[in-house]
């Protein structure tokens, strides 16, 4: 369900950006949850804006957003 309503905003390209961001039930350290979480919406972001929808499943490297 989420999924799809993700699929619709993005391909609506209209005043919403979609996010999305599926957090693991195991324990992870904080600061690579941070760059996890950074790097999934920076690369969801810019995916939306080059339309790009490679992105959305292959996060972009710390670099590569730099």
């Amino acid at each position: 369900f989420v999924q799809r309503i993700f699929n619709q905003l993005w391909t609506e390209n209209g005043a919403v950006i979609p996010f999305y961001f599926e957090f693991d039930e195991n324990k992870m350290w904080y600061p690579n949850l941070a760059i996890k979480y950074y790097r999934a919406f920076a690369s969801q972001y810019i995916s939306f804006i080059t339309r790009n929808s490679k992105l959305i499943k292959h996060p972009l490297s710390l670099e590569k957003i730099r």
